[in-house]
């Protein structure tokens, strides 16, 4: 649970709040139950903050939390958007990257039974159009963001 407290003099904020324990810390002289209740602690100035999912990163963009603001009554999370720096960007492309490659290789190292000269595969024209789509994974256009993964040959078992 996040805690805000708001002074209730001075209505500054503070947050992250520790809560209850933080509220005691501020009011030594007074004596408060062992489990206070919301409404208690709202007339203290402390109050829970509803959490909100962080919205999800996408390459040129990630998203901090910021201060709660006061939604319909409800002290609630926020998060504002920051755009990457074009190093930020070219290592998270770089990671996409290593990630697609590693995944392709796999399937490859998995396939490579199928080329031997000696495998009886029945569909081995299919096998060899398999692998060379996995070669080609690199030079797609949405590369390394968006791929069009190749259909695994049927009757194979090389899934990751």
């Amino acid at each position: 649970m996040r805690f805000i407290y708001v002074n209730p003099e001075t209505n500054e904020t503070t947050y992250p709040f520790s809560g209850f324990d933080a509220l005691r810390k501020r009011h030594p002289s007074v004596s408060f139950p062992r489990d206070p209740s919301p409404t208690l602690l709202a007339e203290w100035g402390c109050f829970e903050v509803a959490e909100v999912q962080q919205p999800a990163a996408t390459r040129t963009t990630y998203y901090e939390e910021d201060a709660p603001a006061l939604v319909n009554g409800v002290w609630t999370m926020t998060w504002v958007e920051r755009q990457r720096s074009q190093d930020a960007i070219d290592q998270f492309d770089q990671a996409a990257a290593r990630r697609v490659r590693a995944r392709r290789d796999a399937l490859l190292q998995r396939s490579d039974f199928t080329q031997l000269a000696d495998a009886s595969v029945a569909n081995a024209v299919e096998w060899a159009a398999f692998r060379q789509a996995l070669r080609a994974i690199p030079q797609q256009p949405g590369f390394p963001h968006s791929i069009a993964w190749p259909a695994i040959p049927t009757g194979a078992r090389v899934e990751d």
